[in-house]
């Protein structure tokens, strides 16, 4: 689900320009086929089909088994009965999932340094001191033996 805050980005432009939250999923599934969408897809058809709106997103959520997308979930259920904007639950929404995937990122890249430690004292550092003391443990031989 690692389209999930552009997914939601999409959906804040399609609900800016009047579609509701429904009707801006299926139109960015026909025109986008990614799993998040998909899988909002087969919500709105569940609801379609007759089966309450909190049931189908929370059984969506529950298959998915994602914690972004059961966060979003539960924001939206909450905005929903609370009468927040849904525009505005998809802007922080996806504002809070890019500054976590920011954070993952930096945290594995703080972890990148020592990771390329070990191949450099195993591979490189034994082939420089071959190179630089090579010559030289050649001429003592040399000068001894």
């Amino acid at each position: 689900m690692i389209d999930l805050p552009e997914v939601m980005d999409i959906l804040v432009v399609s609900v800016e320009a009047g579609l509701g939250l429904d009707s801006a999923i299926v139109q960015q599934y026909s025109k986008n086929k990614s799993a998040v969408l998909m899988e909002l897809n087969s919500a709105i058809r569940e609801i379609q089909m007759g089966v309450p709106r909190k049931v189908a997103l929370k059984e969506m959520a529950d298959r998915c088994d994602v914690k972004e997308l059961t966060a979003f979930v539960t924001a939206l259920l909450q905005a929903e009965q609370l009468g927040v904007s849904i525009k505005s639950v998809l802007m922080q929404q996806s504002e809070r999932l890019r500054v976590e995937r920011k954070q993952m990122i930096q945290a594995k890249a703080a972890k990148a340094p020592i990771k390329i430690m070990i191949p450099t004292v195993i591979f490189i550092f034994p082939v420089v001191f071959i190179i630089l003391l090579g010559p030289a443990v050649v001429s003592l031989i040399q000068t001894f033996g």
